[in-house]
């Protein structure tokens, strides 16, 4: 302290102003990094969105006919992306004919387990009239994770 006494007031303003830039800077990249994450998490969300929509849509008729070997194929398809762990394919009854998790099938459904999942919902519809649903429960975990170690293998 006594030395900071004996300094010159132009160096102690240098030193202020120096410190205080730093702050500015590290406030600056901390933000710019948090919402940086932010952003990717939701690119990855919309990401598996789309994925799971275009699987759905690609199986549609299978879910209206009720082909249940396509509709397991389906949930296996759904459930082989990472982040996924439920998959649930209703119809138009509002029956569960495809499932990961064999209790539900053949019920109406019903609130499916989330347990710190996040559920995403996407309705099949033809002409506006529905004819199913699919019910995926997802690790919001998982999807930061998988995308984190996708760039750890590409580096």
């Amino acid at each position: 302290m006594k030395n900071l006494r004996n300094l010159s007031i132009k160096l102690k303003t240098s030193l202020s102003i120096s410190v205080y830039i730093l702050a500015v800077l590290v406030g600056s990249i901390l933000f710019t990094v948090y919402n940086f994450q932010e952003r990717l998490l939701e690119d990855r969300i919309k990401s598996l969105e789309e994925n799971i929509k275009n699987l759905s849509e690609s199986y549609k008729d299978k879910i209206i006919v009720k082909n249940l070997e396509k509709i397991d194929e389906l949930v296996g398809f759904l459930k082989s992306i990472k982040s996924v762990k439920n998959v649930f394919i209703v119809d138009k009854n509002e029956v569960v004919i495809g499932s990961t998790d064999l209790e539900y099938l053949g019920k109406s459904e019903s609130n499916f387990p989330q347990k710190d999942l996040q559920k995403l919902e996407y309705n099949l519809s033809v002409d506006s009239e529905p004819v199913g649903k699919v019910v995926v429960l997802y690790d919001i975990k998982a999807v930061s994770y998988t995308h984190l170690r996708a760039h750890e293998t590409v580096l």
